[in-house]
């Protein structure tokens, strides 16, 4: 049933006048304005046909888009078949071959075997924020990095600010973050003492209200978040008009972190890549699949890891 009322009217009246590609232009969150337009196009503007790595790539846009605006060749690594099968549809109508979607363990000495030092650029997004110790994540996300390539981490902030809103509008996905890694000297540490050379590493964008959209799309909550994000839309406009792409980046209100490294020598010997993280918290694990369906952050991929083989 087609939407009515003053809202739906102006919407209409915008995507008339202004043009539905404009209007969407226009919507995007600052914090994605700013990695799009200033960062990302600051290290990847000239690597066109680079090959570019996703840990955790489901369900693939963020790799077509990567491809759509940068010319990077997408591929993806995936242990679920559910989070393959999804990838491989979004890459499907994308005209991306289908077998650029992994189908592994990338913890397994099988996959760092084929795929050390393979790829050019290499990406994790939401994911290493979801282990007690991401440290051996960022020793496999440093393997497969050929020497000179670049990795681009990020992760959200749900400290200060941001973990108020995510407290009030989704709290019961909190216990599925380790929070300590979202202070900035915390994630600086976790790339120090490696064979890579930070090239950028801070919050970036201004407070976001979208990265704490709540999972039961009814009740108070849904209504005071669709309120807030309708507030949300002349604030990011603000902010790129008076700042461009250098607003203030602040621990209290970023709503994310990146890290930007370029490797410098081959990683260390294979046995650290041996075994799946012996501190992953269980309960973690355990929370997450009961409160998150399939599709949504990091659950649609994962780096949820058996003791079976994985088919590569």
């Amino acid at each position: 049933m087609p939407q009515t009322g003053p809202w739906s009217a102006c919407k209409k009246w915008l995507r008339n006048r202004v043009g539905a590609e404009r209007i969407s232009y226009l919507g995007r969150s600052y914090a994605d304005y700013v990695l799009w337009d200033a960062i990302y196009h600051r290290f990847l503007h000239d690597k066109p046909n680079a090959s570019a790595l996703e840990l955790g790539s489901a369900p693939g846009r963020n790799l077509v888009r990567l491809g759509n605006t940068f010319g990077l060749q997408p591929f993806g690594v995936e242990y679920s078949e559910a989070g393959v099968m999804q990838n491989r549809g979004v890459f499907r109508q994308a005209g991306i071959p289908e077998d650029h979607v992994i189908f592994a363990d990338a913890f397994s000495a099988d996959f760092l075997g084929s795929y050390s030092n393979r790829f050019d650029t290499v990406f994790s997004n939401g994911v290493i924020e979801h282990f007690t110790d991401p440290s051996k994540v960022i020793d496999v996300l440093i393997a497969v990095v050929k020497p000179g390539g670049l990795l681009l981490v990020s992760i959200p902030n749900y400290r200060w600010t941001n973990w108020l809103l995510k407290r009030i509008f989704d709290g019961d996905s909190l216990p599925e973050h380790n929070l300590n890694t979202m202070k900035p000297e915390v994630f600086r540490q976790l790339f120090a003492n490696r064979s890579i050379e930070e090239l950028y590493c801070a919050p970036y964008g201004s407070i976001n209200v979208g990265i704490s959209q709540p999972l039961r799309r009814k009740g108070w909550r849904w209504a005071c978040y669709l309120l807030l994000e309708k507030i949300q839309l002349p604030l990011n406009l603000i902010l790129r008009t008076c700042f461009g792409a250098n607003a203030p980046n602040s621990r209290f209100t970023s709503p994310f972190l990146l890290y930007v490294g370029r490797k410098a020598d081959p990683v260390t010997t294979e046995h650290q890549f041996q075994s799946w993280p012996s501190n992953l918290s269980k309960k973690l694990l355990k929370n997450a699949v009961a409160s998150r369906p399939y599709g949504r952050g990091w659950m649609q991929s994962s780096l949820f890891y058996t003791s079976t083989k994985p088919q590569v």
